[in-house]
């Protein structure tokens, strides 16, 4: 009933009075202008910038609304002319995401005056922003993953960068309670490929070539169909005249400082990096420009005091052409080409570990957009994208993988190969006034195609250990052909703006999506069908704001959920493990009996016909103090409820083929007997081995919830910029396996939690990207003659995990059980503090500058990783943060 209730509010509102069609507001970091005009007669608003062409509209009639919309993040001058009298102008900075309303007030006779004036700042959507001064003033300014990890308040990632040790790889990202399966990743309107089953996207973008990056993951409108982080970057657009720029950046082996502690090394080190870009700019005829940004990067780095030095690399060429046929129409091309190399996510599955993974990237990106002298506007966008992963190894002789310290047995390794188009159109008209409201109305239509082919290269055996003691051995079965899945995805939404006065606007919109998808050969595929109604609301007078709204969303159609019953994913048969002669390796004769079947192809798994996509509902309320633009406060409550989650279930061996048995637990405490404890787990019955059937279906109780407050302070002045936010939130959670990782405890990922009762938590607990309390301040200051200082602050809670026992003397071996509720304990604090200084000068007539930027400049050495072993080790410091970095660039 509640959500039919908000999809009947929202229609109603959305049609009133009449039908439209709009662009897409979350596919980049677009801002809008709004002139509101009193005026007594007929009046032309014009709007300037170097960047665009100048845009002219006439409003007439008493209170009108002269919109601008679709604009890049820049500065602008607002005109507003009336016959007969001087004109009045303003010179405005709008940001991303920004809607910026001004009022022109034109008195009754010639001598009146006549005032035009800001009266509201808003941000479409929950998130953050990073402008072009912000990409050029922080450190890691020109890498856009450690700059979101870094400065971007309500997002945890997976990865503690320092300098370049992510290089080559996405990270895993998430805020207010989503899983890293559901972000999206844009550039200029063009939606990257999905994540693969690793958390690796086929996408690198190239910070140097934007010229602003928005991160958004609350209360957006119906243009977002995914209640993940959408992380969407602007386009540098080619300017006026000539322009080229180029940068170099580089980390020696000396600049980098040595941890100290030798039982709990750096999680990572930095050994060398370079880093080399140039970017050129310019107009090609009248009425068309080019920018080409080209960037590479090289890291060398070690992983826990290891000698292994891994090497990383990301090549990027961009390409963005924007043209203008007529003063009404702008055609903007977008193709790119990036080509990575890092080491391979799952390559502990063999015995040389010193196995990489080349990536090459293709996308192509066109839009056609014309805006009437009314100030209508339509869209029309094509895109096409191509990606490929391929691990290099010399050999495919299998390894051994500790289920505790090193996370679940991984998959066979293969390639794949992953391709995307979309076509989207949209229309919005000119903005319609009736009495004292007005309606600015907007609808789209979104076709997307995406396929994705995996060959798998190698079935080495895996053997697995649990804390050290040898337990079963995973002997993969190939598929009967490469596995091939598709999903098409067709989405319509339907809104409308509205301002019911002069202080409160309202936003109401419906999106509905269809999604279909299935694997060559499977017996079932999967259809989804989704009604998600917004409403969103700011009420603003003066320095007050008040603002809200409540939505739902539904999770994406991903590919990887399809590789239930394909016929092309590879099964394995679970042995018993014997290691005989204790070197901890599978050797011939070790094997015993067969425990399990495991793996998600055909011959073990399948797709419930019923299966209904996650839902997402989310409620904000918060309030904004403004003054002028030098000090904005704002404060928001969020709450979030997440149901119909997807899992898989064990059909063919249900709870009940287990028995249960009790076994000691020493507690936390190893030496006291205080918190000793006997704990409940399952034996599995011998007449149930090799039954397994696995269901991808919605379990009963598969749901989350998140509860947050949220804060945040800006600064804006010429010189100073500075943003703080902080939040404190809990989360309530099942993680897809038993472990504490992004792969394993996060409510997407779909593991063993409903397959097996040892795997399967007493109760609900904290995911890996609930940290509790967080706080990133960010920072920049333009000193005086030519000098640059900035900086990035980040506090946030200890990684939750719950303490592990060995349960031993199980008929299937030794496996891995939580001793308490998931999450329930944290590791240390995490507090970084990264700085940049930047020198100016000329030469030659150029401006050229020199910077430092220092990583973890405080040095801290706070642990980020303890063991979770229920021994007398247990919470003893495993790995702390990577050492202090210097880079120096020009």
């Amino acid at each position: 009933m509640r959500g039919q209730r908000l999809v009947t509010a929202c229609v109603v509102l959305a049609a009133w009075p009449g039908l439209a069609w709009a662009a897409p507001q979350l596919t980049d970091t677009t801002s809008a202008i709004r002139v509101r005009v009193t005026a007594p007669a007929p009046v032309v608003v014009r709007l300037d910038a170097d960047a665009v062409p100048q845009r002219v509209l006439q409003v007439s009639g008493l209170r009108q609304v002269a919109s601008f919309a679709g604009l890049t993040p820049g500065a602008y001058r607002v005109v507003v002319e009336l016959p007969g009298r001087p004109a009045s102008s303003l010179e405005i900075t709008v940001g991303p995401r920004e809607h910026v309303t001004l009022h022109a007030a034109i008195g009754e006779g010639a001598g009146d005056e006549s005032r035009l004036e800001v009266t509201d700042r808003a941000r479409n959507g929950e998130g953050a922003d990073l402008d072009a001064r912000w990409l050029r003033d922080l450190p890691e300014g020109d890498q856009v993953w450690s700059l979101v990890e870094t400065a971007v308040p309500f997002v945890i990632t997976d990865r503690m960068d320092n300098g370049g040790t992510s290089t080559g790889r996405t990270p895993v990202m998430g805020s207010r309670g989503a899983s890293w399966a559901t972000t999206s990743v844009s550039f200029g309107g063009m939606r990257a490929l999905e994540p693969n089953r690793v958390g690796l996207m086929p996408f690198a973008p190239d910070a140097t070539a934007a010229s602003a990056i928005s991160v958004t993951s609350g209360l957006t409108p119906v243009e977002a169909d995914t209640p993940g982080v959408i992380v969407a970057l602007t386009p540098r657009r080619p300017g006026a005249g000539r322009h080229g720029s180029a940068q170099a950046s580089l980390t020696a082996p000396r600049m980098v400082a040595v941890n100290p502690y030798l039982d709990a090394p750096a999680i990572t080190r930095l050994s060398s990096f370079r880093d080399v870009g140039l970017q050129l700019s310019g107009p090609l005829t009248g009425r068309a420009g080019l920018l080409v940004s080209v960037v590479s990067t090289r890291a060398e780095y070690s992983e826990r005091a290891l000698p292994q030095l891994w090497n990383s690399e990301a090549d990027s060429l961009f390409a963005h052409l924007v043209a203008r046929p007529s003063e009404s129409q702008q055609v903007r091309v977008i193709a790119a080409g990036q080509r990575v190399a890092a080491p391979f996510e799952e390559r502990r599955q063999f015995v040389n570990r010193q196995v990489s993974e080349q990536g090459r990237f293709l996308q192509a990106h066109a839009t056609w957009e014309r805006v009437t002298a009314g100030g209508a506007r339509a869209s029309v966008s094509l895109g096409a994208q191509r990606g490929t992963f391929t691990p290099e190894f010399t050999s495919s002789d299998g390894g051994t993988v500790d289920r505790v310290t090193e996370g679940v047995v991984p998959r066979p390794v293969s390639s794949s190969v992953s391709s995307q188009w979309d076509a989207r159109a949209t229309f919005a008209p000119r903005v319609l006034t009736l009495g004292r409201t007005t309606h600015e109305w907007r609808a789209g239509v979104d076709l997307r195609r995406a396929s994705g082919t995996m060959e798998v290269l190698a079935l080495p055996d895996v053997a697995e250990q649990v804390g050290g003691y040898a337990a079963r051995v995973w002997r993969p079965v190939g598929p009967v052909a490469d596995s091939h899945r598709t999903v098409t995805h067709t989405s319509g939404y339907l809104a409308n703006r509205m301002d019911l006065g002069a202080n409160l606007t309202v936003d109401a919109g419906v999106r509905v999506d269809l999604a279909d998808g299935s694997a060559a050969g499977a017996g079932t595929g999967i259809s989804w069908r989704a009604v998600s109604p917004r409403l969103s609301f700011r009420w603003a007078r003066g320095p007050i704001g008040l603002y809200g709204g409540a939505g739902l969303y539904s999770d994406p159609l991903a590919l990887s959920l399809l590789s239930h019953g394909d016929p092309g994913e590879a099964t394995a048969d679970v042995h018993r493990w014997h290691d005989l002669d204790g070197d901890g390796r599978f050797d011939p004769g070790e094997q015993g009996v067969l425990v399990s079947r495991a793996g998600r192809g055909a011959a073990v798994a399948s797709i419930d016909p019923d299966l209904r996509g996650p839902r997402t509902f989310e409620r904000l309320v918060g309030l904004e103090l403004r003054y002028r633009r030098l000090l904005t406060m704002r404060t928001s409550f969020i709450w979030r409820n997440q149901t119909s989650l997807i899992g898989s279930v064990n059909t063919g061996v249900p709870f009940s083929s287990y028995r249960e048995v009790q076994i000691p637990d020493a507690g936390g405490d190893w030496d006291g007997p205080a918190d000793d404890l006997l704990l409940t787990v399952y034996d599995r019955l011998p007449a149930s081995f090799g039954k397994d059937a696995y269901l991808l279906t919605n379990p009963t109780d598969a749901n989350a919830f998140y509860e947050g407050i949220e804060q945040t302070w800006e600064i804006t002045t010429r010189r100073l910029l500075m943003v703080f936010g902080a939040t404190a939130y809990r989360t309530g959670t099942w993680g897809g396996d038993p472990g504490f990782g992004p792969l394993e405890n996060d409510q997407n990922v779909i593991g063993e939690r409903w397959e097996r009762p040892n795997a399967a938590p007493v109760l609900q607990g904290r995911g890996f990207f609930d940290r509790a309390y967080v706080g990133k301040w960010s920072g920049s200051y333009r000193a005086p003659g030519d000098i640059t200082f900035g900086f990035t602050a980040r506090y946030q809670d200890g990684q939750p995990f719950s303490r592990v026992v060995v349960a031993q003397g199980l008929s299937t071996g030794p496996e891995m059980v939580h001793a308490y509720w998931m999450g329930r304990t944290r590791f240390t604090y995490t507090l970084t503090l990264n700085t940049r200084i930047e020198k100016g000068f000329t030469i030659g007539g150029r401006r050229a500058a020199i910077r430092v930027d220092v990583f973890n400049a405080t040095q801290h050495r706070n642990e980020v990783e303890e063991d979770v072993l229920t021994t007398p080790q247990f919470r003893r410091s495993s790995a702390v943060q990577p050492p202090l970095t210097v880079r120096v660039g020009f």
